[in-house]
Formats: C-alpha cells, structure tokens, sequence
C-alpha cells in the first residue's frame, strides 16, 4: 500500500492529539450496536421484526483526508496549538545504530526486561 507524506502526517499528528488525553471514548456512539442490540431486544420480547420498506440510499462519500485534517486542526486549535510541525529526521544506519540497539539490548537484560509473549 503507497501511503503519501501528507497521509503520515495527518496520521502522527492526529495520534499525538489523541494522546494529550482529550479523547474519551465513553463519549463516541456506535450507531449500528445501537441499533443491533434494539433488535435483539425487541426479539427477547417477542416481537416480529420487519424489514425496511424502502431500500437503503447511498450515503453521502466523505474524503477521509480531509477529514482527518480537519480533525487535527479542531483538536490543536482546543488545545491553542500553534506549534510549527516537526522535523523528520533518518533513522542512524550502519554501526553507530548496531552499537546503540546492542547496548539497549544488553541494558534491558541486565534490568531483567522481557518482551511479553503473544498469543
């Protein structure tokens, strides 16, 4: 999948806006579950369940990019975040960057740190 510079942005700004502790997820709604346990519900009570009379219109096509840009810009306005965007920098390759990883390896043995086993 080709994923543009501006779709990495949007996404790593949008992840550091949710991560300042604004986002609360009890405060999102999910439509559909709603409506699925409405008719389990109704179900349980014994009621029949009939179809949708007139068939379900196309809804409206929503450019996601745009979206989330805009996502970002509420949340860093909230928060009066005029703050330029960071530096993106190459990661070290070659020894300096094997040295570094061989010596966080070797400090996180000595402090008896393990990677947690997936399942």
């Amino acid at each position: 999948m080709d994923v543009t510079d501006e779709e990495i942005d949007a996404a790593v700004e949008l992840a550091a806006a949710l991560a300042s502790g604004r986002f609360e997820p009890a405060e999102q709604r999910d439509a559909y579950r709603n409506a699925v346990e409405g008719v389990i519900a109704a179900k349980e009570a014994g009621h029949r369940i009939e179809p949708a009379a007139e068939p379900l219109t196309a809804g409206k096509v929503v450019d996601l990019m745009a979206a989330l840009q805009q996502s970002v810009q509420d949340a860093k306005a909230a928060r009066g975040e005029n703050a330029p965007p960071a530096d993106i920098h190459d990661l070290p390759t070659g020894k300096k960057a094997a040295k570094k990883a061989a010596k966080r390896t070797h400090a996180k043995h000595l402090l008896g740190v393990t990677k947690k086993a997936s399942l």
